[in-house]
Protein backbone atom coordinates (compact mmCIF):
# COMPACT_ATOMS: atom_id res chain seq x y z
CA UNK A 1 0.00 0.00 0.00
CA UNK A 2 1.14 3.67 -0.84
CA UNK A 3 1.99 6.39 1.75
CA UNK A 4 -1.28 7.92 2.90
CA UNK A 5 -1.15 11.28 2.27
CA UNK A 6 -1.38 14.22 4.71
CA UNK A 7 -4.98 14.65 4.29
CA UNK A 8 -5.80 11.11 5.54
CA UNK A 9 -3.63 11.49 8.26
CA UNK A 10 -5.26 14.87 9.67
CA UNK A 11 -8.58 13.18 9.56
CA UNK A 12 -10.19 15.76 6.68
CA UNK A 13 -10.95 12.76 4.18
CA UNK A 14 -13.50 10.50 4.84
CA UNK A 15 -11.99 7.16 3.86
CA UNK A 16 -13.92 4.26 2.80
CA UNK A 17 -13.60 0.91 5.41
CA UNK A 18 -10.85 -0.75 2.75
CA UNK A 19 -8.77 2.79 3.30
CA UNK A 20 -9.70 4.25 0.32
CA UNK A 21 -10.60 7.64 -1.33
CA UNK A 22 -14.20 7.72 -2.34
CA UNK A 23 -14.51 7.08 -5.98
CA UNK A 24 -10.86 5.92 -6.20
CA UNK A 25 -12.03 2.38 -8.13
CA UNK A 26 -14.04 4.53 -10.40
CA UNK A 27 -14.36 3.44 -13.86
CA UNK A 28 -16.49 6.04 -15.33
CA UNK A 29 -14.41 7.96 -17.77
CA UNK A 30 -13.55 11.76 -17.59
CA UNK A 31 -15.76 12.53 -20.49
CA UNK A 32 -18.84 10.94 -19.16
CA UNK A 33 -18.74 12.65 -16.06
CA UNK A 34 -17.84 15.69 -17.31
CA UNK A 35 -21.18 15.30 -19.85
CA UNK A 36 -22.68 14.16 -16.98
CA UNK A 37 -21.93 17.81 -15.02
CA UNK A 38 -22.66 19.57 -18.07
CA UNK A 39 -26.17 18.16 -17.88
CA UNK A 40 -26.73 18.51 -14.54
CA UNK A 41 -25.60 22.16 -14.67
CA UNK A 42 -28.01 22.77 -17.69
CA UNK A 43 -31.07 21.38 -15.75
CA UNK A 44 -30.09 23.49 -13.11
CA UNK A 45 -30.56 26.44 -15.03
CA UNK A 46 -26.83 27.61 -15.80
CA UNK A 47 -26.83 29.94 -18.56
CA UNK A 48 -23.25 29.11 -19.69
CA UNK A 49 -20.86 26.02 -19.29
CA UNK A 50 -17.24 26.09 -20.15
CA UNK A 51 -14.24 23.77 -19.56
CA UNK A 52 -10.73 24.84 -20.18
CA UNK A 53 -6.97 23.19 -19.79
CA UNK A 54 -4.23 24.42 -19.51
CA UNK A 55 -0.75 24.52 -17.17
CA UNK A 56 0.03 26.07 -14.23
CA UNK A 57 2.96 28.32 -13.39
CA UNK A 58 5.09 24.87 -12.77
CA UNK A 59 3.85 23.08 -15.92
CA UNK A 60 1.37 20.83 -14.16
CA UNK A 61 -2.06 19.92 -16.05
CA UNK A 62 -5.22 22.16 -14.66
CA UNK A 63 -8.74 21.74 -15.59
CA UNK A 64 -10.77 25.40 -15.33
CA UNK A 65 -14.79 24.49 -15.14
CA UNK A 66 -16.73 27.94 -15.31
CA UNK A 67 -20.78 28.43 -15.42
CA UNK A 68 -22.99 31.19 -14.82
CA UNK A 69 -26.41 30.82 -13.07
CA UNK A 70 -29.35 33.45 -13.90
CA UNK A 71 -30.31 34.17 -9.96
CA UNK A 72 -33.29 36.60 -8.68
CA UNK A 73 -32.36 39.57 -6.29
CA UNK A 74 -34.61 42.45 -5.14
CA UNK A 75 -33.25 44.26 -8.14
CA UNK A 76 -33.85 42.10 -10.58
CA UNK A 77 -32.03 39.17 -12.14
CA UNK A 78 -28.60 38.80 -12.05
CA UNK A 79 -26.25 36.31 -13.66
CA UNK A 80 -23.97 34.69 -10.91
CA UNK A 81 -20.91 33.80 -12.63
CA UNK A 82 -18.20 30.87 -11.06
CA UNK A 83 -15.17 28.96 -11.19
CA UNK A 84 -14.16 25.61 -10.40
CA UNK A 85 -10.59 24.21 -10.79
CA UNK A 86 -9.28 21.03 -11.03
CA UNK A 87 -5.92 20.36 -10.45
CA UNK A 88 -4.65 17.35 -12.20
CA UNK A 89 -1.75 16.18 -9.51
CA UNK A 90 -3.52 13.16 -8.89
CA UNK A 91 -3.00 10.08 -10.44
CA UNK A 92 -6.51 8.88 -11.20
CA UNK A 93 -8.22 12.16 -12.55
CA UNK A 94 -11.41 9.84 -13.03
CA UNK A 95 -11.71 9.94 -8.93
CA UNK A 96 -11.37 13.83 -9.00
CA UNK A 97 -14.06 14.06 -11.67
CA UNK A 98 -16.48 12.01 -9.81
CA UNK A 99 -15.85 13.89 -6.46
CA UNK A 100 -16.59 17.47 -8.54
CA UNK A 101 -19.71 15.76 -9.80
CA UNK A 102 -21.37 14.24 -6.17
CA UNK A 103 -20.20 17.85 -4.81
CA UNK A 104 -22.40 19.31 -7.23
CA UNK A 105 -25.31 17.14 -6.84
CA UNK A 106 -24.86 17.65 -2.96
CA UNK A 107 -25.05 21.05 -3.39
CA UNK A 108 -28.58 21.47 -5.84
CA UNK A 109 -29.86 18.48 -3.14
CA UNK A 110 -29.32 20.54 -0.59
CA UNK A 111 -30.47 23.93 -2.29
CA UNK A 112 -33.95 21.90 -2.98
CA UNK A 113 -34.29 20.54 0.67
CA UNK A 114 -33.86 24.34 1.98
CA UNK A 115 -30.55 23.37 3.76
CA UNK A 116 -29.46 26.54 2.50
CA UNK A 117 -29.89 29.16 -0.82
CA UNK A 118 -28.16 28.43 -3.36
CA UNK A 119 -25.75 31.47 -2.80
CA UNK A 120 -24.55 30.40 0.29
CA UNK A 121 -23.52 27.28 -1.30
CA UNK A 122 -21.78 28.22 -4.30
CA UNK A 123 -20.30 31.59 -2.52
CA UNK A 124 -16.77 30.63 -2.53
CA UNK A 125 -16.62 29.48 -6.66
CA UNK A 126 -18.21 33.11 -7.44
CA UNK A 127 -16.27 35.53 -9.27
CA UNK A 128 -15.49 38.88 -8.49
CA UNK A 129 -13.83 41.19 -11.61
CA UNK A 130 -11.38 43.29 -9.68
CA UNK A 131 -8.80 45.95 -11.01
CA UNK A 132 -6.32 42.79 -11.45
CA UNK A 133 -8.51 40.27 -12.88
CA UNK A 134 -10.68 37.57 -11.56
CA UNK A 135 -10.72 36.27 -8.60
CA UNK A 136 -13.59 33.70 -6.81
CA UNK A 137 -14.77 34.79 -3.00
CA UNK A 138 -12.60 31.88 -1.53
CA UNK A 139 -9.54 33.43 -3.63
CA UNK A 140 -10.06 36.69 -2.03
CA UNK A 141 -10.67 35.43 1.59
CA UNK A 142 -8.52 32.57 2.02
CA UNK A 143 -5.59 34.50 2.21
CA UNK A 144 -6.35 37.04 5.24
CA UNK A 145 -8.46 34.06 7.11
CA UNK A 146 -4.55 31.49 6.91
CA UNK A 147 -3.12 34.81 8.81
CA UNK A 148 -5.75 34.95 10.99
CA UNK A 149 -7.47 38.25 9.94
CA UNK A 150 -11.27 38.58 8.90
CA UNK A 151 -12.26 36.98 5.71
CA UNK A 152 -13.60 40.24 4.32
CA UNK A 153 -13.05 43.69 5.57
CA UNK A 154 -16.69 44.53 6.44
CA UNK A 155 -15.87 48.10 7.80
CA UNK A 156 -14.78 46.87 11.00
CA UNK A 157 -17.71 44.06 11.86
CA UNK A 158 -15.75 41.35 12.18
CA UNK A 159 -13.82 41.31 15.63
CA UNK A 160 -10.17 40.07 15.49
CA UNK A 161 -9.70 37.67 18.02
CA UNK A 162 -6.03 36.78 19.68
CA UNK A 163 -4.91 33.16 20.54
CA UNK A 164 -7.07 31.45 22.24
CA UNK A 165 -9.87 34.19 22.67
CA UNK A 166 -13.42 33.27 21.79
CA UNK A 167 -16.30 35.59 20.44
CA UNK A 168 -18.30 35.10 22.84
CA UNK A 169 -21.80 35.85 20.98
CA UNK A 170 -23.89 37.03 23.95
CA UNK A 171 -21.73 40.47 23.36
CA UNK A 172 -20.43 40.42 26.71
Amino acid sequence: MSPVPAARRDGHVYLRKDGKLPYEDTIVAVNKTRSEIDDMLWKNGAVGVQWTTFKDDRGRDQVELRWAKKIQTPDGPMVLPMKHVIRQTVRNPRAVYRALYQHLKDVFVSVEYGLMTFEEAMLPFVLQKLPEGEMTVAEMALPHIRQGQPALNLGGLVPRLGAGEVLDPEGG
